[in-house]
């Protein structure tokens, strides 16, 4: 084996940053590995089997200590690079079972497959997610994640500063937009730390950021289609009043007779309303489309 083969460098076509700081890793694996708040406090030795997703593990510094929490785990690499090495360095360490697929996190595909083998080594679980994003990706990913989310337990993921900004994000803040209201109304969000760029090999251009997000809320009362044109719609025009930015959803009336109902105002701007604002809204639109 060459050198190059063993250390393989960072693909900049693959957005890759391989993490290399310990503390870091610590605080991502304590992270994951503390019980959800979600389980009932009163059936705790009964606590569902978990198991975990690592998306891009690239050189497994983080699997190494995930695969040791005993944990069904499935690792998901698209570079076949690291597939090597997790075979070799990570795969002989797990103590429970684990599957490294070779795929694109965007691609369905894996999906399926992880499912059908949690049905054969662990019917009963809940899923933990775990992954250092690559970048230039990070907003799909996270949409298809909130997309899936009645079969996740929680997420935690590294993220650059600036994405884990907006989704944190209060209404009425410069930062506020479509990914703070879905990820809001979805999931529980805590910001967990940030992480300089130092941290990486090689360093990226921007800091990051580890948030988790906890899919513990009950089921919205709408389609997440309704929620997902009607924020999307909205801020695409966010320097306008809503009562022209969401003219193409709702005519004069209708949006007098939501005024009216709901107290809510199309004379404010996108980022003035709050996630509740657009829920009601949206429950409102799908009620009336029947």
């Amino acid at each position: 084996m060459t050198p190059s083969q063993a250390h393989p460098k960072a693909k900049k076509s693959l957005g890759q940053h391989f993490l290399t700081d310990l503390y870091v890793v610590d605080q991502i694996v304590e992270a994951v590995s503390v019980r959800s708040q979600s389980v009932d406090a009163g059936s705790l030795n009964s606590e569902p089997t978990r198991r975990l997703i690592e998306i891009g593990p690239g050189k497994g510094v983080l699997s190494k200590p995930l695969v040791a929490l005993g944990w069904p785990t499935t690792l998901l690499e698209i570079d076949p690079r690291m597939v090597e090495i997790l075979q070799r360095e990570v795969i002989p360490q797990a103590i429970g079972p684990i599957q490294l697929l070779e795929h694109d996190v965007l691609s369905p595909d894996w999906w399926l497959k992880e499912q059908q083998w949690a049905n054969d080594v662990a019917p009963e679980s809940t899923l933990e997610l775990v992954g250092n994003l690559p970048y230039y990706i990070t907003s799909p990913i996270l949409f298809a994640i909130l997309e899936r989310r009645t079969s996740i337990e929680r997420a935690t993921l590294m993220i650059q500063k600036e994405v884990a900004d907006r989704i944190i994000a209060p209404s009425g803040s410069k930062t506020y937009g479509i990914l703070s209201v879905q990820c809001q109304l979805m999931a529980s969000v805590k910001h967990l730390l940030d992480v300089p760029a130092t941290a990486f090999d090689p360093p990226p251009k921007v800091e990051s950021s580890v948030i988790q997000l906890a899919f513990d809320k009950p089921p919205l009362p709408f389609e997440d289609e309704t929620l997902k044109k009607i924020v999307r719609t909205a801020f695409q025009q966010r320097r306008k009043k809503l009562s022209n930015a969401l003219s193409s959803v709702l005519d004069a009336e209708a949006r007098d007779a939501v005024t009216q109902q709901l107290g809510i105002s199309f004379d404010q701007r996108p980022e003035q309303w709050t996630p509740a604002d657009y829920a009601s809204l949206s429950e409102w639109v799908q009620k009336k489309e029947g």
